[in-house]
């Protein structure tokens, strides 16, 4: 009774710290783009990236005391903030660069352009980030190698939830205007925060068994 309860304090901590930490850095990083601050991909990679993987790190630390067990890693808020700045940022702003180009009228352009950057955002995301963490859950997990895989399916059901939020709050337009490209970045980024804090807490917690 007691693992399963603090089993269930795990995954509850970690959606909770993952998705408000997702959205502070989000949030930040709207801000900053409404106001014209010239806030960069890598930048904002960075500041959500460390956001999600302190208070991720917190949660591990949380874990590692109330079960006795080593699972913190003093290295994951940098491993994370790495990932996400390759992830978010390099590849965040070659999917921008791509996007503001094509005709969202045009069906079959969005058909199988969209489907090769959806494809193209989820495997970098799982290639940089979930294997860099993979890296640091192996010291103290066994079957760790399922971290990745666990990674692909949060990543790809964030991101497709994602990808319409973004397109829906961006406006009518190809570019959209300062405003409404903040508040597609800002729910955007939340909707896939959330998604993958949900999934991959319960990726984790079956690591752990």
């Amino acid at each position: 009774m007691e693992q399963a309860h603090l089993s269930w304090s795990l995954w509850v901590r970690w959606l909770v710290a993952t998705s408000i930490s997702g959205a502070v850095g989000w949030v930040v990083t709207a801000v900053a783009a409404w106001a014209s601050l010239g806030i960069g991909a890598l930048f904002a990679g960075l500041l959500v990236g460390f956001s999600i993987g302190a208070a991720q790190a917190r949660v591990l630390n949380w874990y590692s005391f109330r079960a006795g067990r080593p699972l913190y890693s003093g290295d994951w808020p940098l491993i994370t903030m790495a990932g996400g700045s390759l992830g978010i940022g390099v590849i965040g702003q070659t999917l921008y660069n791509i996007g503001v180009n094509l005709e969202r009228g045009n069906p079959s352009q969005w058909g199988f352009v969209g489907l090769f950057l959806y494809l193209l955002i989820v495997l970098s995301m799982l290639s940089i980030l979930a294997g860099w963490q993979w890296l640091l859950l192996r010291r103290h997990i066994r079957p760790a190698l399922w971290w990745i895989p666990g990674s692909l399916v949060a990543w790809s059901l964030g991101v497709a939830a994602g990808i319409p939020v973004a397109l829906l709050l961006s406006g009518p337009t190809d570019i959209p205007t300062l405003w409404s490209g903040a508040l597609a970045l800002f729910c955007a980024g939340t909707v896939v925060t959330l998604i993958y804090g949900i999934v991959t807490g319960f990726v984790l917690n079956l690591l752990i068994q």
